[in-house]
């Protein structure tokens, strides 16, 4: 049986969001779960990657510091849990307590595509255990059938479309949640955030690696 759909997990999307009175303007790509966000090492110069870390140097106490430097801002991420769930959304700390809970969201976000895709795979599978054969190659062919389709037919389609129709909700529903993901970071740093940055501050929110 042919693949009807596909999952458009990488779609991306331009979305113009307004967080703690800030407005921002991002363009983002769907990831995987707890990728960290490629949008935040961009700088204003087109894009090119400002990794203000010193890489390589983590193990000494020189890498350390370049790595506590480049946080600037973001060195609040200190803070006890205790202090990120109570602190003012507009503050340093809460901006990061909304970061964090924003990387958890965009995580399980993407996690519902896995899931959502797992669920048409697993129809399609069946589908082709029992020997059903379709007599349409696609979605539009099924709609202007003439003569009309078989209740088969139209059950195995209509499934097929509703089926879809979780996975494109599911990959919009990623494509936001890593907008605020993007958008939350941006508001906290006060500086080029690059991979290393990111990475240490992960590490202080206690984030799982990538």
């Amino acid at each position: 049986m042919k693949r009807y759909f596909q999952s458009s997990v990488s779609a991306v999307a331009l979305s113009v969001m307004v967080m703690g009175g800030v407005t921002t303007t991002v363009s983002i790509t769907a990831a995987p779960a707890f990728a960290k966000s490629d949008n935040a090492n961009s700088n204003s110069n087109g894009g090119n990657r400002n990794d203000n870390s010193n890489r390589g140097g983590r193990g000494n106490g020189n890498g350390r510091g370049a790595v506590a430097s480049s946080l600037g801002a973001l060195n609040a991420a200190h803070a006890n849990e205790n202090a990120l769930a109570n602190a003012a959304a507009n503050s340093r700390v809460g901006m990061i307590a909304i970061y964090k809970a924003a990387v958890v969201a965009s995580a399980e976000a993407a996690l519902g595509i896995e899931d959502a895709q797992a669920a048409y795979d697993a129809y399609v599978a069946a589908q082709e255990a029992a020997g059903f054969q379709s007599a349409y190659e696609t979605y539009d062919d099924y709609l202007t059938a003439d003569p009309a389709p078989s209740e088969e037919e139209i059950l195995h389609w209509e499934t097929l479309d509703s089926l879809q129709s979780t996975i494109d909700t599911a990959t919009a529903d990623a494509v936001a949640a890593k907008t605020l993901e993007n958008d939350a970071l941006e508001l906290a740093a006060n500086k080029e955030t690059g991979d290393e940055v990111i990475s240490a501050l992960w590490e202080l929110l206690e984030l799982p690696a990538e």
